[in-house]
């Protein structure tokens, strides 16, 4: 279950060096576009019923999209961390100049996108200065309903000894999921 994040295409990690990129990527444009997948999703399902919606972008806007891999299950700030230092060795990595950076976040995704724009402030990196759009589809960026109703479930269920054990298996819900509950982006250290 230790995904270890990384850019994919096509379901096959990219090495970010500068040579590997050219040929993994013949046609690398300056556009590029990174793809994050949401809660217990991969890379793989921005595809549905023979759409690719990175591909599709690609050939109507120019863009070579990549899709981040992550483990979804771990704090939305540990992987925004991540994402922020992979897209550092990216940006020095890749094979063309980039003229622009766009970043499209699927449900928590998009939490982890803001979370690498955060790190990536903190840290002074250079990848922000070529962002030039941030796209959210379906982002709970002021908490997810569901979590914060599970969290109810098990604090009800916590009250009676009867019940007590349910809550405890309750809780072991993931440190993501957990997050999404108030939309966290942040370690409580940052």
């Amino acid at each position: 279950l230790a995904i270890p994040m990384q850019l994919r295409v096509g379901g096959r990690p990219l090495a970010l060096e500068r040579e590997a990129l050219a040929t993994a990527l013949p046609v690398a444009t300056g556009r590029v576009l990174v793809l994050v997948h949401g809660l217990c999703m991969n890379d793989l399902q921005w595809r549905r019923d023979g759409h690719d919606h990175g591909a599709a972008l690609a050939r109507d806007l120019h863009f070579t999209p990549l899709y981040l891999h992550y483990n979804s299950g771990l704090h939305i700030s540990i992987n925004g961390g991540g994402f922020a230092a992979l897209l550092e060795r990216l940006m020095d990595a890749w094979p063309v100049p980039v003229d622009e950076l766009v970043i499209a976040g699927h449900s928590m995704g998009g939490l982890v996108a803001r979370s690498a724009c955060e790190a990536a402030r903190r840290a002074r990196l250079r990848w922000p200065r070529r962002l030039t759009k941030l796209v959210f589809l379906g982002t709970p960026h002021h908490g997810a309903a569901l979590e914060r109703a599970g969290n109810r479930v098990d604090l009800l269920a916590a009250v009676s000894p009867y019940t007590r054990p349910f809550a405890r298996l309750g809780r072991l819900r993931s440190a993501g999921i957990q997050d999404l509950r108030h939309g966290n982006l942040l370690d409580a250290d940052w």
